[in-house]
């Protein structure tokens, strides 16, 4: 997530899922989302972290998916949108059903069932389909695609020692 908030996506609209999420996913409360710039070595990045009071401490599948397409629905996704959604939890509910030998529909899921999973299935969505304000293209940039549109990559390659006008010298491939 912290990597499409780098991206040009927007940490308020996870703050927007948040809430959504906290109305629709029974057994939460006080869902928070906080983005904070970090650096390890010479990688600085967006961090972001989800936190919430779980009254619960797993979830059947099933009612997370059901909880997911309200959160889709309230957020106004698109239907691919909420398909993506949609797959997304059908491929964790089948790798854990696969795990525990139970059904897909049936599988208790207890770290994966909390609200941090739907903040984060949820927001991807929204910060890859309305991407932030565009910036001035410099050709010595890499890009990121997305449905026939370009996104800068930011790289600083002056380690926190001011601005250079020389082109990082890492590559993207």
């Amino acid at each position: 997530m912290g990597a499409l908030v780098d991206l040009g996506g927007s940490p308020k609209s996870l703050g927007k899922v948040a809430e959504i999420v906290e109305r629709n996913l029974p057994g939460v409360n006080h869902v928070r989302v906080k983005t904070t710039r970090v650096e390890r070595g010479e990688i600085s990045a967006q961090l972001v972290e989800v936190s919430s009071e779980e009254k619960v401490s797993k979830r059947k599948a099933s009612d997370l998916q059901s909880s997911a397409m309200k959160c889709a629905r309230a957020l106004g996704l698109s239907e691919r949108g909420a398909a993506f959604v949609k797959s997304v939890l059908d491929t964790l509910s089948s790798a854990e059903s696969r795990v525990h030998g139970q059904s897909a529909k049936e599988i208790e899921l207890h770290e994966l069932g909390s609200a941090d999973t739907l903040v984060d299935i949820l927001g991807v969505w929204p910060n890859l389909s309305k991407p932030g304000p565009r910036r001035r293209r410099n050709p010595a940039s890499p890009q990121v695609s997305h449905e026939n549109e370009e996104y800068p990559i930011r790289i600083d390659n002056t380690h926190g020692r001011g601005n250079s006008s020389q082109p990082s010298k890492r590559t993207c491939e």
